[in-house]
């Protein structure tokens, strides 16, 4: 197959910008950055947003397994739409089951180790990073 030399010419320069991006890039702490504390999201949302990575994980885990039930065949477009609700449908139900689990599980949860700093100390944090690379870089 031969590519016309204009479209040769076109794809060095989107390979040659994409991979010289990071050597013009400027690193910058953001001074204003919080992270994360425990009490910003409700225990409601935190179980939500575990179901939604657990399910789409799971779908993508099994759908090349959903090839090997018999009578599921791949090829045409509906094919891959039944395929991937199977998948899809695996997914969901592993997510309840991690859901159940962990409602009827006794055990008490663990507690975090990390403990919440104030935005002093963090900026104190940030400068002593700051100070170590330029020390580093001496």
């Amino acid at each position: 197959m031969n590519i016309p030399k204009f479209f040769k010419h076109i794809i060095f320069i989107i390979v040659f910008l994409s991979l010289s991006s990071n050597v013009f890039a400027v690193s910058t702490v953001m001074p204003s950055y919080m992270p994360y504390s425990d009490s910003e999201f409700s225990p409601w949302m935190k179980k939500l947003r575990r179901a939604e990575i657990i399910t789409l994980g799971a779908t993508a885990l099994t759908y090349p397994l959903v090839g090997l039930i018999p009578g599921v065949k791949s090829g045409t477009d509906s094919q891959f739409f039944s395929r991937f609700a199977l998948a899809a449908g695996a997914g969901v139900v592993i997510a309840l089951v991690d859901y159940l689990i962990g409602e009827f599980d006794n055990k008490p949860q663990p507690t975090r180790i990390y403990r919440e700093i104030s935005p002093e100390e963090f900026e104190q944090s940030v400068n002593f990073e700051q100070n170590t690379e330029e020390n580093a870089e001496e």
